[in-house]
């Protein structure tokens, strides 16, 4: 079994694998412009609620992925994150093709990160779909 901090597949740079589960929904990471990066997903029928739209778990995940590979980014000496809080405001529905999401990290101590995310439909240019603000636990490396 692989660990999210090992595997290299479905990463880029200083980012993780994040398991079954991400290979399963089927986002991907993409560079964007030096430091930055984003989430991306292209919606299936399989994504989609019966009102045609993605299931809010949907946006939920990718959004949840966006602050914790922020929080991985930021090269800290840590064996796992896992998210312990996250409040998020849906602003319209996401509709069928592509959404991104993205995240910076607002601030951090020795075992938590908090961050602040967002959701477009298309691409970063594209409408808002969610914000979300989440807290994240730092498990460090016993050396």
């Amino acid at each position: 079994m692989q660990t999210g901090l090992g595997k290299q597949g479905n990463a880029i740079g200083k980012l993780p694998w994040t398991g079954a589960f991400g290979d399963l929904v089927g986002y991907e990471f993409q560079e964007l412009d030096g430091d930055r990066w984003a989430v991306s997903l292209d919606l299936s029928d399989h994504h989609l609620n019966q009102y045609g739209i993605a299931h809010g778990g949907v946006p939920l995940t990718l959004l949840d992925v966006a602050g914790g590979g922020a929080v991985y980014r930021l090269g800290l000496a840590v064996s796992r994150i896992a998210t312990i809080s996250m409040s998020t405001n849906f602003i319209g529905g996401a509709g069928s093709g592509r959404l991104v999401a993205t995240g910076c990290v607002d601030g951090h101590g020795q075992t938590i990160a908090h961050t602040s995310m967002q959701l477009y439909q298309g691409d970063l240019n594209g409408s808002l779909l969610a914000t979300a603000q989440g807290s994240y636990r730092l498990f460090l490396k016993r050396e």
